[in-house]
């Protein structure tokens, strides 16, 4: 979520704030989501709810997944990643949506560890591909900018393992779908307009 308020709330906010380049937000994003993918797996690996063997044969699947979808939005123009991402969120928020009523099995104690652990490595891989093709076009990253990012998200990451649970699940499937459908919204407007 982090190119829609580096791309629009931030500038919106401040006219001072650097005019970025879809492509730089995205490494941005992905670098920062990184760390606090690694942050939380600490907070999940110091409560012993990370199982890599349950994780890894996913990372067959997820990084090199994010490897080449990385290459690809590294040529796409900006306008249509922007577009894609947008008409990605409105898919998501309609699999929350048709899935928001059903039952769901009982996660073991381990899944929500899982899900970091995993999260971190392929986006990791993501960050990386990302970044080596961003470089190759001589863009670079205000560094400054990405580093106060990350120590939000490392505290981020340690408070979100303890969170976990403490909210209905109905209340954050509406807020993720309330989420994605006001962002892609927001994506899509702003390539047509």
């Amino acid at each position: 979520m982090f190119t829609p308020i580096l791309l629009f709330l931030l500038p919106a906010l401040d006219p001072d704030f650097p005019r970025l380049d879809v492509n730089q937000v995205i490494a941005m994003g992905l670098i920062v989501e990184f760390v606090g993918y690694s942050s939380a797996t600490v907070g999940y690996w110091n409560q012993r709810r990370v199982a890599f063997d349950v994780a890894a044969p996913m990372l067959m699947v997820t990084v090199p997944t994010a490897i080449a979808l990385s290459w690809v939005g590294s040529i796409i123009p900006d306008n249509w990643l922007l577009f894609m991402f947008g008409l990605i969120l409105f898919a998501l928020a309609f699999v929350f949506v048709k899935f928001h009523g059903r039952a769901t099995p009982i996660s073991p104690p381990s899944g929500h560890g899982n899900q970091r652990f995993r999260g971190a490595i392929t986006v990791l891989m993501a960050a990386l591909t990302h970044s080596y093709f961003l470089f190759e076009g001589n863009l670079g990253l205000p560094w400054n900018l990405v580093a106060v990012m990350v120590m939000a998200v490392l505290v981020g990451g340690q408070i979100a393992p303890r969170l976990a649970g403490k909210f209905p699940e109905w209340f954050l499937k509406k807020a993720l779908i309330t989420m994605f459908l006001l962002v892609g919204i927001i994506m899509v407007w702003r390539t047509i307009v």
